[in-house]
C-alpha cells in the first residue's frame, strides 16, 4: 500500500465520524518493546469500553482495522465494558507506523522511546493565560491532557484551587472542569482586581491509577496597552490536514508584512471565532483581550525579531478538535504581544 493510500484511508476514517455509531470502545496503547531481532518492535494494547454493555466490531472491517494492512492482526471482535489491559501484541517494522482503528478511534503504535514498557504517564501541558485583572470567564482552556493508558479525553481533571506567585491565597478560583479529547476548560473568575500573576492547580487522572499535577500560569494584563496590529500585515491560512496518529488537524500560516515599515516583534496570531470544542495544542497561550472569549493565541514575531515590508513568515498550527462534526474555522487578528 502507497503512502498516499494510506493517508486518503486514514482521512477517510476521521471524515466519516459523524455517520457512525454512537458506541465507544477505545483503542489503547499500552506501550512498545524492541524486538528479539533489532529491526522489529511488539505493540501492546488494549482497550477501554466506556458504555455498560458488550460491543460488537468485527475484526478486519472498517469499524476494526489496522493499518497498514493487513487489517486483521488478530484484534479482539468483541469488547466487554471497562478497561482491559494487555489485550494483545503485535509485531511491526522498526520505522513504521502501526495504526489500530476501533469505530474510528485510532490508537497509534511506533518505535519510540518515549512510548517503552514501563514509561507511560499522564502528562499535562498548561496554557499560559494572559487575562484583565478582574472579571469572570466562561470555558477557558486550562490544559492539553494526554495519556497512554487511557485516551484523553476520559481522564478525570480536579482543581487544587488558585495560589499567587508568593504562595499567598489568591482572589482568583476556577470551576466547571470539562474535559473533551484532551481539552481541559473551566470558568475562572478573579473577584478582585489581581496584581500578581497566580496559578490555577490541577490534578489529572487516568483509570488505572496514574496521575500528574499541572500548574496552569496566570498573568493580569492591561488590555488597552496591547495595541491591534492587524493593519500592518495580512495572514493566509491554508488547508487543514487531518492527522489520525495524533489525532489532531495541521494548519499552515503565512503571516506577511504588508505596511510600509518594519514589523517588529512581540507579534501573534490571535484565533477569533474558533469554536471551543477546537484548540491549538501548539499555542502559546490564549487571553482575552480584545475578545469576547478567551481564544488561544500564537506568537509569530518574538521580541527582538523583525519583518522588513514584503517579508513573511510561515508557520504550523496543530489544532485538538473534541468534535470532528464541527468545522475549525476562525478569523486572524495581529496584536502587539
Amino acid at each position: 500500500m502507497t503512502k498516499a493510500l494510506q493517508t486518503a484511508i486514514l482521512a477517510a476514517a476521521v471524515l466519516s465520524v459523524a455517520s457512525q455509531s454512537k458506541a465507544q470502545a477505545l483503542p489503547i496503547l499500552e506501550c512498545v518493546e524492541q524486538g528479539e531481532n533489532g529491526d522489529t518492535y511488539i505493540a501492546h494494547f488494549g482497550y477501554f469500553n466506556v458504555t455498560s454493555a458488550t460491543l460488537d466490531f468485527t475484526a478486519g472491517t472498517s469499524l476494526n482495522q489496522f493499518i497498514p494492512l493487513p487489517a486483521n492482526r488478530f484484534q479482539p471482535s468483541s469488547f466487554a465494558p471497562g478497561v482491559h489491559r494487555n489485550v494483545f501484541a503485535v509485531i511491526a517494522p522498526v520505522g513504521t507506523d502501526l495504526t489500530w482503528l476501533v469505530n474510528n478511534q485510532a490508537a497509534v503504535a511506533r518505535y519510540d522511546p518515549q512510548l517503552f514498557c514501563g514509561n507511560a504517564t499522564v502528562t499535562v501541558k498548561p496554557v499560559a493565560l494572559l487575562l484583565p485583572p478582574a472579571g469572570v470567564w466562561v470555558g477557558v482552556p486550562l490544559a492539553i491532557v494526554s495519556s497512554l493508558q487511557v485516551p484523553a479525553g476520559n481522564l478525570a481533571v480536579e482543581s487544587l484551587g488558585t495560589i499567587n506567585s508568593d504562595g499567598s491565597l489568591s482572589a482568583a478560583s476556577a470551576g466547571n472542569l470539562a474535559n473533551r479529547a484532551g481539552i481541559v476548560t473551566g470558568d475562572v473568575s478573579a473577584s478582585t482586581p489581581a496584581t500578581k500573576t497566580y496559578s490555577i492547580e490541577l490534578r489529572v487522572s487516568d483509570a488505572t491509577g496514574n496521575s500528574a499535577l499541572g500548574t496552569v500560569p496566570v498573568t493580569p494584563v492591561d488590555c488597552t496597552a496591547i495595541p491591534d496590529l492587524s493593519s500592518r500585515g495580512s495572514l493566509t491560512q491554508g488547508p487543514l490536514r487531518p492527522n489520525v496518529g495524533t489525532q489532531t488537524w495541521a494548519q499552515t500560516i503565512t503571516l506577511t508584512n504588508t505596511s510600509g515599515a518594519t514589523l517588529a516583534g512581540p507579534v501573534s496570531v490571535m484565533l477569533d471565532g474558533l469554536p471551543p470544542t477546537a484548540f491549538p495544542a501548539n499555542a502559546d497561550g490564549a487571553t482575552a483581550c480584545n475578545a469576547t472569549a478567551v481564544r488561544g493565541f500564537l506568537r509569530m514575531l518574538q521580541t527582538g525579531s523583525s519583518l522588513a515590508p514584503g517579508q513573511s513568515i510561515t508557520a504550523t498550527l496543530q489544532f485538538l478538535n473534541a468534535d470532528t462534526r464541527t468545522a475549525i474555522t476562525w478569523t486572524p487578528r495581529l496584536i502587539g504581544f
